[in-house]
């Protein structure tokens, strides 16, 4: 899941986020005190214009983890970015 330009005081994304099995990147342009940064695996404090490269690579290497460990079968799925 990949949550890009928000400060996490409008929507709770914390509460969203915390009971989901899935590996999280964050993508703003600075720290939010309203967000938990142990709830991802990777934080980008860029531009999403910038980070956009890095995530989709991070994306790419999460779906191959998944694979490999069984959790989930990607292989039949279309990237999309």
């Amino acid at each position: 899941m990949v949550v890009i330009g928000t400060m996490g005081n409008i929507i709770n994304i914390e509460e969203l986020l915390k009971h989901k099995l899935c590996k999280k990147i964050l993508n703003n342009l600075e720290p939010s005190k309203y967000i938990d940064e142990t709830l991802f695996e990777k934080i980008y404090y860029e531009k999403a214009t910038i980070a956009r490269e890095k995530i989709k690579e991070d994306i790419k290497y999460y779906r191959k983890q998944e694979a490999i460990c069984g959790q989930q079968n990607y292989r039949n799925r279309p990237e999309r970015f």
